[in-house]
């Protein structure tokens, strides 16, 4: 994810979700805001929807785990629930356990 303006990261929303389902059924909830949630796995997904002035309606993902799998595993199930929305998205970019994602819309 890209580096968080400090008002921003003050405004960070926490949240628990019981799955990805939810994340994803929640995105336009919340506008311009870092919203991180806790995965019962152990997962953590944080979001910004709508943070980028050039590209509105657009959401930006970060996938944190404990493995590569798991990552892999959060990504592939991200990518479907998106395609299910007809959300497109750019190429992942994956290093070790952290993932990050920008989808080109439409929301």
């Amino acid at each position: 994810m890209p580096v968080v303006p400090r008002e921003l990261e003050m405004a960070m929303i926490d949240r628990k979700a019981t799955s990805l389902d939810e994340v994803v059924a929640g995105v336009s909830d919340t506008l311009s805001q870092v919203v991180r949630y806790d995965l019962p796995n152990g997962v953590v997904v944080a979001r910004i929807f709508d943070g980028e002035e050039a590209n509105p309606r657009t959401c930006q993902w970060r996938i944190s785990a404990q493995s590569e799998s798991e990552v892999a595993t959060t990504l592939s199930r991200l990518l479907e629930l998106l395609t299910l929305r007809g959300v497109m998205t750019r190429p992942p970019r994956i290093v070790g356990s952290v993932c990050h994602v920008s989808d080109c819309g439409p929301w």
